[in-house]
């Protein structure tokens, strides 16, 4: 992990800033990709798992997956689509829940 230096003298407050800026951003980008691990890991069949980890998180192309799991591309398509509707149906489930709270 890298730490800031606060006791360097010749960085502006401004460069100090951006620096805590990217850093936090490296932090929530590591969070949304445990919890879409642990949300996928719950509800997606194992192929709709290893098929959204690889095209959202791996950031692979459709070929590339097919090939790594032994599927057709259009299977990865199909495999990919069911995860991303039923990732869209928690979300909206989940956005609904926590405005019923407010």
């Amino acid at each position: 992990m890298k730490y800031i230096d606060i006791e360097n003298t010749d960085k502006s407050v401004a460069d100090l800033v951006q620096e805590l800026e990217d850093h936090n951003k490296r932090i929530d980008q590591a969070v949304i990709y445990m919890l879409t691990g642990l949300i996928c890991s719950k509800i997606l069949s194992e192929q709709e798992y290893k098929v959204f980890i690889e095209r959202v998180l791996s950031k692979s192309k459709f070929d590339r997956i097919a090939m790594e799991l032994s599927l057709s591309q259009s299977s990865v398509k199909t495999y990919y689509s069911r995860a991303l509707k039923k990732l869209n149906k928690i979300a909206i489930e989940t956005e609904c829940k926590f405005n019923r709270k407010k």
